[in-house]
């Protein structure tokens, strides 16, 4: 009977260590955090994030960004070189269509104005609003980086926003090398979190991790019940 309990209680942890491992990530940017052109810079936008590990070993990433008024246009967040089309997948949100490529200022028959240092990375071309959401998931684990966002004209002034860290290099995201900054709530340098550290193959998410340990759990306990008592 003794042997019977130790085996259910062990079962009992490694679930509840399992089910807490899911990893969860929130940050925003407003006031100093942002910088931009045109009304949206001048009437408190709001950029925020939230990054979770699924049960799959994916990575689910949705953004919000809000402005005073005029449709958002794009926005473009920062990928590595190799990131590639499948690596987004279960795109939601106002999305008309995307698009992966190197953005700057004066490329694209200058539609990125005002954006102050090039960016590699993932288009997503809005349908309309001003406060939109959009999500997808990824293999690629969260690093730090950057975005930008353009919508119309107001005045003769385009409206434009992006992080405030934008020309400010971007921190080491491999564990393996020094200086290593670890994905974290809030922001770091203001930056935000973006798919920028691919992990090696997907890994069991928790609810997986759990169903294999009461499976092993359940092996030892048949075990148990041959021992002679």
């Amino acid at each position: 009977m003794a042997r019977c309990t130790v085996v259910a209680l062990g079962v009992l942890l490694a679930a509840n260590l399992a089910a807490g491992s899911i990893i969860s990530y929130q940050g925003s940017l407003s006031g100093s955090g942002l910088g931009g052109s045109g009304t949206w810079i001048a009437e408190n936008p709001q950029f925020s994030w939230t990054v979770t590990e699924e049960d799959s070993g994916l990575w689910h990433y949705q953004y919000t960004l809000s402005v005073s008024h005029g449709d958002i246009s794009h926005l473009i967040l920062e990928t590595p070189g190799d990131f590639t089309s499948p690596d987004v997948m279960n795109l939601s949100g106002p999305v008309s269509s995307w698009e992966l490529g190197t953005y700057s200022a004066t490329s694209n028959g200058n539609s990125n104005p005002g954006m102050p240092a090039p960016i590699h990375g993932v288009k997503f071309n809005i349908s309309s609003g001003t406060s939109v959401t959009l999500a997808f998931d990824s293999p690629w684990m969260p690093t730090w980086g950057d975005f930008y966002s353009k919508g119309g004209q107001t005045g003769g002034a385009w409206n434009a926003l992006w992080n405030a860290g934008v020309t400010t290099p971007d921190p080491v995201g491999n564990r393996d090398l020094p200086g290593y900054v670890p994905a974290s709530d809030g922001s770091y340098m203001f930056k935000i979190l973006v798919p920028g550290t691919l992990a090696e193959g997907v890994l069991p998410g928790p609810a997986t991790v759990s169903l294999m340990i009461i499976g092993m759990a359940a092996m030892a306990f048949r075990r148990v019940r041959r021992w002679p008592s």
